[in-house]
């Protein structure tokens, strides 16, 4: 099984690279095909996430069918083809559609993956991987960014290279990935579909609202550094740095984490991102400032795996894909949906009242965590998750069909 998690972290280690890994070469992207329009140019970084998340609707029914190795292999390929694919490309539509077809394979592992750990795993250990695949989501997207920045030091094209670690991975998935069991296809093509429970989506609300808050600070970052006096872009890509390094390290020990704090988690991460985004908005000095970071570092590596904890409590084996296609669609709708984040707040109110940014999303986030509290204390913790009785009567009726 050790071959497995280390499988599962490798593909991990990869899904959010599509999108940023290029940006460092926009620049000369845009130099070698003079007269398009930037917003062309742009829609390289932002295409494949928007062809994520129609992609995700129908991952479920196809590993219903095929199963759900073979999709996983299949998306890949199309992930390897589209990613690398656009270094070869001579015009700027060919270009566009090679980065589509790395969305389409993106959205097509992306919610396989984060449901295998429920084929494979069982109670604390299951935790345990879906904690180090977080921790290797953030760790994945620094290390590949970085060596896309490098590579396009050599040539735009040679930064579609970053993309062929893809090939590693599938080789991995081919050689070390067992075919997680599954029903009979024809039973389980003629079952009623799995209705998911209301907690499934309102996991993905929360997702997109919290993955746009959070893809909104690196945003303004060095400019607020530079404003208030104590920093620059440099200063700005160090923390960036220190909170991926920090939210490595909660997503590695997740399980203990959890098992600690118990039902007072979600509260207290939502605590430490809005408390962080507040100090970094009112700081004073730079130290101040690496403290917010670390705290934003603390949030982003508990939250992103308790809502994939939560969603593999809420639903069967048999859902897993399905629940965790909401949570994908969500996190990357979060991300298309930042910037427009960043307007919105110049419009409202809190923005004449000097929170700025930083202050707005804090206030936000730590009002919410603070009104957590008294509901975790006046309420008991909730029983057990059904997930055998959802997985009991998706058997009976294919039992019955039969």
């Amino acid at each position: 099984m050790k071959t497995t998690a280390a499988t599962l972290y490798a593909i991990s280690a990869i899904t959010v690279l599509a999108g940023a890994a290029i940006a460092p070469a926009l620049g000369s992207i845009a130099q070698n095909f003079p007269g398009v329009n930037p917003i062309l140019i742009q829609m390289l970084i932002t295409l494949p996430s928007i062809m994520v998340i129609p992609c995700t609707m129908w991952s479920n029914s196809i590993c219903r069918k095929y199963g759900k190795k073979p999709v996983l292999v299949a998306g890949l390929l199309c992930y390897c083809i589209g990613g690398c694919g656009g270094g070869l490309a001579d015009s700027i539509w060919t270009l566009l559609a090679m980065r589509a077809l790395l969305g389409i394979g993106m959205g097509t592992i992306t919610p396989v993956c984060h449901s295998l750990p429920a084929d494979f795993f069982q109670g604390d250990r299951k935790v345990t991987v879906i904690g180090r695949m977080s921790a290797f989501i953030t760790i994945g997207a620094a290390v590949c960014s970085v060596g896309a920045g490098w590579l396009a030091v050599l040539s735009w094209r040679a930064s579609f290279g970053i993309y062929a670690v893809s090939l590693l991975v599938l080789l991995m998935v081919i050689v070390f990935l067992p075919s997680p069991k599954r029903a009979d296809a024809p039973a389980a093509l003629t079952a009623e579909p799995v209705r998911l429970p209301r907690t499934v989506y309102l996991l993905g609300l929360t997702m997109l609202v919290y993955m746009a808050a959070f893809y909104a600070f690196p945003l303004g970052l060095s400019m607020h550094l530079e404003s208030a006096g104590i920093g620059d872009s440099r200063t700005a890509g160090y923390l960036f740095a220190l909170i991926s390094v920090i939210a490595f390290a909660i997503g590695m020990v997740f399980p203990k984490f959890m098992a600690f704090f118990g039902r007072r988690l979600l509260a207290f991460l939502l605590l430490c991102m809005g408390g962080g985004y507040l100090i970094v908005a009112f700081a004073g000095t730079a130290v101040m400032v690496w403290f917010g970071c670390c705290l934003v570092g603390i949030g982003l590596g508990g939250l992103t795996p308790l809502h994939y904890v939560l969603v593999n409590r809420a639903v069967g084996k048999e859902a897993t894909v399905k629940a965790v296609s909401v949570l994908v669609a969500g996190t990357f709708a979060g991300q298309f949906a930042s910037p427009f984040l960043l307007l919105l707040i110049k419009t409202i109110p809190a923005a004449h009242l000097n929170l700025g940014l930083y202050g707005s999303i804090g206030s936000v986030m730590t009002a919410i965590g603070l009104g957590l509290i008294p509901v975790l204390l006046l309420t008991r913790a909730a029983p057990a998750p059904a997930t055998a009785t959802v997985s009991s009567r998706t058997s009976a009726r294919i039992s019955a069909r039969r």
